[in-house]
């Protein structure tokens, strides 16, 4: 059993006000252009960047942080991210942080938590607030950076591992169908590129392990 997200919730992010959506193993989005299909998927690409790179290129990839988050005149405008996931051994995860802009168009991240359900054992979790922990990692002195994400160092213990490597292994795509007839160049295969310009080599990749 992988993990699955059971839930995601999304502030100020793109075209998206507020956004708490279920998720089933195979949920489909249906709507309009415009909709905020395409800005809901790229909150959850912009979460596994966030943790398999940083939080900085996930910004710069999006061009910066005055076109991620949404122009509001309410408060707080944080950029808000949260996820529910079930864990492989039937216990669950809550996981969520929170960007604050600053000036020049810096960024902090103001709020960050993890907490863990074992299907058997204890709760734990963590608490960091503009880089301070308020609920301390068990096992881990580190100072957070307050651009950086705390979940990597807690990865380091086996209680948090699993939420990291699931969420910094995420994968999402937008196939464009030109770049499947082009002429590809060797690629080993090993995961499908976003734009699936890799996809011959992937498919071989499949059928030589069939």
């Amino acid at each position: 059993m992988i993990p699955q997200i059971t839930e995601v919730r999304v502030r100020h992010y793109k075209s998206i006000d507020q956004a708490r959506v279920s998720l089933q193993p195979f949920t489909a989005f249906v709507g309009p252009n415009g909709s905020g299909k395409s800005n809901f998927i790229d909150s959850l690409a912009f979460v596994q960047e966030s943790l398999s790179d940083s939080v900085e290129l996930a910004f710069k990839n999006r061009g910066g942080i005055a076109a991620v988050r949404r122009k509001s005149t309410g408060h707080p405008t944080h950029i808000g991210l949260g996820l529910s996931i079930r864990l492989p051994d039937h216990g669950r995860a809550e996981y969520g942080f929170e960007i604050a802009a600053k000036k020049e168009r810096q960024f902090s991240i103001a709020k960050e938590q993890c907490t863990i359900w074992p299907f058997t054992g204890n709760e734990i979790s963590f608490d960091v607030r503009n880089g301070t922990f308020h609920k301390e990692i068990p096992g881990i002195r580190a100072k957070v950076p307050t651009d950086r994400l705390a979940l990597f160092a807690a990865s380091a213990t086996e209680e948090f591992r699993p939420v990291f490597d699931f969420l910094s292994s995420m994968r999402f795509y937008s196939v464009l169908p030109f770049r499947l007839r082009e002429l590809q160049d060797p690629d080993p295969g090993l995961y499908l590129k976003r734009d699936g310009s890799n996809a011959a080599a992937v498919l071989l990749t499949f059928e030589s392990t069939m």
